[in-house]
Formats: structure tokens, sequence, C-alpha cells
């Protein structure tokens, strides 16, 4: 039977599954990247998304292929959900069913996560990936992708998908395909862990734009299971709001009442190591970049659980590096690292515990919500902790005071 019998029969309707659907991106991915077909053109898919896209067995038709780079040169990395639903109904001359859509942009709109995410965090960036033609994938991605493949297309399935994708089945069983791929690629499976969780979450925004471009009867069915739960993660969604409030902002506070911003006027500082066992400054050492200290430091897994201390003379610049430093992880280092900047001189009142006294100065659902927002697997904390020189001198006496200097993992005094 025919690719275009089977999707045109109502019995085969019921028992297709994932991989059928998939089968014309095998032939046809190529047309994805011509004019015409998306109104607004994106970054191209970038080398290790299209790596996934073969792990999940979209693109296998270009994986032996001596031209890859020139084949994707055309591929934009945005709405590719979209550009999927739209190659299909192109191939089939119909519009989808819901299933089928679901079947469709699902992994699309999860590999464009995934793209968005590798252009902005340094450690994919950093990660050496082989030609994909000399690194196919490894018996258990197979073994994940064939599971991946067999999901039967069925009310059940859209449902799960849309109401809350990362919980989802299909959701799950993409998470261990990618989470596998970064193992390759170098990634330790925390990290590998942690960000296939950021890239599930995230997921639903660009289903939901692709969703403004399917068909009517599509969009009032997906629309209401779009509203019988919440369409993301409250927890995620509130990390986000914090990162674009609270760390996004501080390098563009004007300077006391000034027309220029932090950002315009910040220099980047030197400092003198100090001696670990003496705990004196070591005069001759050469200073070193405060930037390139910290970068190292998080880098290196030896010494990721230890206490950045900054010490200088009031002026020196300890704060606004603070500033600097949180929004640059996170542009370049979330999710595998996410800043928390607290001042300490806004802290008003000390728990009696250390994380009640964090979750109060956070003042966000993601810390007050969730008890258990400091050991959650799915996300680390970069704490940076600015003014210990400005906190009251009585409550230097208080309980709470004492686990800042324990707890946290960047400090600035």
């Amino acid at each position: 039977m025919s690719y275009l019998r089977l999707i045109s029969t109502e019995n085969s309707d019921r028992m297709k599954k994932l991989k059928q659907v998939w089968e014309f991106l095998n032939t046809d991915i190529r047309e994805l990247g011509k004019p015409g077909d998306v109104a607004e053109t994106g970054t191209e898919i970038t080398k290790f998304a299209l790596e996934f896209g073969l792990a999940l067995g979209l693109f296998s038709a270009i994986a032996g292929s001596a031209g890859i780079p020139i084949a994707i040169a055309g591929l934009s990395g945005t709405k590719l959900a979209i550009q999927g639903v739209r190659l299909y109904r192109k191939k089939t001359n119909q519009e989808p069913s819901l299933e089928e859509w679901v079947a469709i942009a699902s992994p699309l709109a999860y590999l464009e996560s995934f793209n968005e995410l590798v252009q902005s965090n340094d450690l994919l960036q950093r990660v050496n990936l082989q030609p994909a033609s000399a690194t196919p994938p490894t018996n258990i991605a197979q073994q994940l992708s064939a599971k991946l493949g067999e999901f039967q297309l069925e009310e059940h399935l859209a449902r799960n998908v849309l109401t809350c994708f990362h919980e989802s089945g299909l959701a799950q069983v993409l998470n261990q395909v990618l989470s596998n791929q970064l193992q390759q690629a170098g990634i330790n499976k925390y990290d590998a862990e942690i960000l296939t969780s950021w890239v599930a979450s995230k997921t639903h925004q660009y289903l939901k734009k692709a969703l403004e471009d399917a068909d009517s009867s599509v969009k009032q069915r997906a629309e209401f299971y779009l509203a019988s739960k919440r369409q993301e993660s409250d927890k995620y969604y509130s990390l986000n709001t914090y990162l674009d409030e609270q760390i996004a902002t501080k390098p563009l506070e004007p300077v006391f009442y000034e027309t220029f911003t932090f950002k315009d006027i910040y220099v980047p500082l030197k400092v003198q190591p100090v001696n670990p066992k003496k705990g004196e400054i070591d005069q001759d050492a050469e200073p070193i970049e405060i930037e390139s200290w910290a970068k190292a430091m998080l880098a290196d897994a030896q010494k990721q659980d230890k206490v950045m201390f900054i010490q200088g003379g009031p002026g020196r610049g300890k704060s606004v590096f603070c500033r600097m430093f949180a929004d640059w992880a996170r542009q370049h280092l979330h999710p595998v690292w996410t800043p928390i900047l607290i001042r300490l001189r806004d802290i008003r009142t000390f728990e009696n515990s250390f994380e009640k006294t964090l979750q109060a100065a956070v003042d966000y659902s993601f810390a007050i919500d969730d008890a258990g927002w400091l050991t959650d697997r799915n996300t680390r904390f970069l704490f940076l902790l600015d003014g210990f020189d400005e906190l009251v001198m009585e409550r230097r006496t208080k309980p709470g005071i004492k686990g800042f200097s324990i707890s946290s993992r960047g400090v600035s005094r």
C-alpha cells in the first residue's frame, strides 16, 4: 500500500505511527529550505541540531550525503515546525488531522527549542562534533529512535502532548535520545539532563507558534487541550521571568541619575590571587582578569562546589561585576548554571534557615512555592551574594547569616 493510500484510509489512520508521518521528511527535507516556504527566515539550523535530527530519523535521507552543509544551507532553525506542516500539506494535498499535526510539529518544535539553546549556551558550543555521516547514532540512540517512531497517532497522544508537553511520553523519549547525543558529544550525564529538561520545557512555545499556521479545525481542537491545563511549567515560567526582570535588566540600569548605564562604563577588573594556605594576598602572583577566573572555576568540575570570594575596598567594582557576570551567565551558561543575584543589604529578615532566607530574598514563585527548588536535579544555581560589608552590624549575630559563608556558590564582598 502506498503512503498516500495509507493516509487516505480511515482504518489505517487509527493504526498509523509517528515514523509513517515522518517518511516525507526523509525524502523532502531539502524543500524546507526553499524560498517562499516561510514568510520570515531565521538562523540556520546548527550542526548539533542536525545531528539530533539524524538521531530521531527525521533527516536520514541526507545522513550519508557528502554535501550535508549544502543540503541544509537554506534550512532555517526558526519556524521549523511550521515549515514541516506546510511541506506535509503540500505533499499530501490535504490538511493534516490533529494527530498528524502533533506528529509533525512536536519533534520539529523540540528541535527548534534545542537549536535555540545551542546558539546561546557555551557548553553546547564548545563540544567537538565529527561530520554527521561519520558518527552514526549508537545502538542505544537507534533503539530509542525506533521506540519513538512506534508511537501510535491517537487522540490520547495529542492530548498529552498539548496539555503539558514536557510531562508527555513523547517528550520523555525525545529527552532520552537528546541526552544520549549530548553524552556522545562529551557532556556529562548530569548536565545533559538539565539541558534536555529545559529544551522540553520550552517546546510548548514553539508548538503554540506553529498552531497559528494550522487549519481552523486543528487549531480549535488543539486550543481546547491547551486551555485544559497550564501551558508551561509554572517553575520554568517563573524562572525565565526572574531572569528577564532581575538579571537581564541590571547592566542596563542608569548609573545614579545619569543617562549612561552600567554596561556603558563597565571595565573588566583584575584581581590579585590569595594564598589559600596562608589566607594572604599573593604578591608574587600575576594579576588575573576576574571574569576569566570565575569562568574557569565554573568550568572545572573539581571546583564547582567551592565558594568564590571577592574582597576589595568600597567603590572598587565588586557590585558592578556581580551585575555584569550574572547577565553573562544568563546569556551563556543558563540552564546549566542559572544566576541568582542577591544584594544582602536588601534582606530585612533572616529566617531560621539559609534556604528560607534565600526564598524570601528571591521572592519569585519558583523559590517560594517549591520546597525542593534547591535540590531539583533539573536546575543548578549560581548564587552571587553582593555586599557582606553592607550588612547591618547587629545582624551578624543572627544564626541565619552564618549560612551565607558556607552555602553559596558565588560571593562578592
